[in-house]
């Protein structure tokens, strides 16, 4: 990361040869350019914190959600921030499985999934952590996912939002604390 530098002024008086360091005119117009300078860089500290998604919010993010054609709708500020970097992904895809598992992964999380190819146009992406997810979050996987994918493949996404459900002993189905329950 790059670091704000907030003490030119400073610096330059400090680099000043002994003799001049105490003329008051030459510190005059010595501070007169610096301070230019370090006005310059609080600014592109300024841009470089407002371009950074993880410390947007409000108008921020409406300005940048404008830009890319989000709909704001009742998001909050961090369903915002996945949605706008979702949609930012969007905008480079091609289409391919590598592609639409990224943007899966910058809107859920670094969660776990197993893809597998159906032959010829179609694959599945089965998230395979359970996670819970705001309705908000399912309209934006719909969305993202429908537009990231390449013309006429048809692509599932299986997302587990809890604990499945399993039998106590795998293969003897009728003996399970739920066999005679179902």
């Amino acid at each position: 990361m790059i670091s704000q530098k907030t003490n030119h002024l400073e610096e330059a008086y400090a680099e000043l040869v002994e003799v001049f360091r105490d003329k008051e005119n030459i510190r005059k117009v010595l501070s007169a350019f610096v301070t230019q300078i370090q006005e310059l860089e609080d600014v592109f500290a300024d841009i470089r914190r407002i371009k950074d998604m993880t410390e947007a919010e409000g108008d921020q993010l409406d300005g940048t959600a404008a830009i890319l054609n989000q709909a704001r709708g009742p998001r909050s500020d961090a369903q915002m921030r996945k949605a706008i970097t979702a949609r930012s992904l969007l905008t480079k895809t091609g289409g391919t499985i590598n592609e639409m598992i990224a943007l899966l992964k910058a809107m859920l999380g670094d969660v776990d999934m197993t893809v597998s190819e159906d032959f010829p146009a179609a694959f599945v992406i089965d998230v395979t952590d359970p996670i819970s997810l705001d309705p908000g979050d399912m309209d934006l996987i719909r969305d993202v996912s429908n537009t990231g994918r390449g013309a006429a493949i048809r692509k599932d996404i299986i997302i587990h939002t809890g604990t499945p459900f399993r039998y106590d002993i795998a293969y003897e189905y009728d003996i399970g604390k739920w066999a005679t329950t179902l």
